[in-house]
């Protein structure tokens, strides 16, 4: 059984680290201006935070950096490259000093040992509805071997910090047992940072040139190498989104967790629906943080579901699928609300 997970920065913030949109938004105000950086540029950032925008989602930054584009003139796209450069300068310094911040307390494996559990039986989250969870989902077989692969929309190295990860050809088991006279095991094969690390070139930016609003901006290659995600990755001459692909294309369960994967990041939901229509028995479970939420009934796993899928819709992720085809697919897609995976008290931030 292959499971991927896709995990966001709900993850962090899980572990009380400030790397919210917010946090970077107010950190970004007090840092002194770049002198490379032209002060009409600079001043482009108030109108991030506008009261339409989620200041907890990276993705509402990345969308209003592409409806920026059009305060900008044709002959322009080298200055607000600079505003790009200086955002991206300025979130690497953010984050690194968010990590010199970082401690562990002494109960490190206990986290570590949580984590496990949570990672090898993720369907043990869903609410129970009735006399069952929810309708559907398969079962996890004894006598097959689970292998595990990470794909992180986070810069930080939360994950392998946990896990003592520091050589990216290991792998670590994480649990044996044994069924049918044989035994069996559940393995984390890989972390994937398709983003970057702090270490590395770090990517933000848009899911395609259409959502770069500027007309001339979208026809401009030196705009698109510094803004659509795929395209960024691809000049870096990495296979991180490709290697991204693969795993989603062999999977049997696909787990979201932390991310609000917006219009951003469309490529991400393109390429899940291909898998399920490719497989009739491959599943996904959202796991959805929302405090508004009082009880994680029937009714509110229907709203959040019908939200999912008119942006779908709307992104023409089903293409020319018909009401059948889609309704067939959302019922193997689960939604846990509000559950208690990867949330522990244990993991501290020390605040300086």
């Amino acid at each position: 059984m292959k499971v991927v997970y896709l995990l966001g920065n709900g993850f962090d913030l899980n572990f009380e680290l400030r790397t919210s949109y917010r946090h970077f938004y107010d950190y970004y105000l007090k840092r002194d201006i770049s002198p490379t950086i032209k002060e009409e540029s600079r001043k482009a950032i108030r109108v991030f935070k506008r009261k339409d925008l989620d200041t907890e989602k990276w993705a509402d930054l990345e969308e209003a950096l592409g409806k920026y584009t059009n305060h900008f003139q044709k002959g322009q796209e080298e200055v607000f490259i600079d505003l790009l450069d200086d955002i991206s300068d300025a979130l690497s310094e953010y984050l690194l000093e968010i990590d010199k911040r970082i401690f562990y307390s002494k109960n490190k494996k206990a986290i570590r040992e949580a984590i496990k559990k949570d990672l090898c039986k993720p369907w043990e989250k869903l609410a129970k509805d009735g006399d069952n969870e929810q309708e559907g989902l398969p079962f996890f077989d004894s006598e097959q071997n689970i292998n595990i692969d990470i794909i992180t929309f986070n810069y930080t190295r939360t994950f392998e910090d946990i896990f003592n990860w520091y050589n990216y050809r290991q792998t670590i088991v994480l649990n044996r047992w044994k069924a049918g006279g044989k035994k069996h095991e559940s393995v984390l094969k890989s972390i994937i940072h398709v983003h970057g690390t702090l270490e590395s070139d770090i990517i933000f930016g848009v899911n395609d040139v259409t959502q770069i609003e500027n007309s001339a901006f979208q026809n401009n290659r030196l705009i698109e190498c510094r803004m659509v995600k795929s395209t960024l990755n691809g000049n870096l001459h990495n296979s991180r989104d490709a290697r991204c692909a693969e795993k989603i294309r062999r999977a049997d369960l696909i787990c979201i967790f932390g991310t609000s994967m917006g219009k951003t990041d469309c490529r991400w939901w393109n390429r899940i629906v291909k898998r399920m229509k490719e497989d009739r028995n491959c599943r996904v479970i959202i796991f959805h943080y929302d405090p508004s939420i009082g009880e994680a009934d029937e009714n509110a796993i229907k709203e959040i579901k019908g939200r999912l899928f008119a942006h779908l819709n709307t992104e023409r992720v089903f293409g020319t699928d018909s009401e059948r085809q889609i309704a067939e697919l959302q019922e193997r897609i689960f939604v846990s609300i509000n559950s208690d995976m990867f949330r522990t008290s244990n993991f501290e931030n020390a605040r300086g």
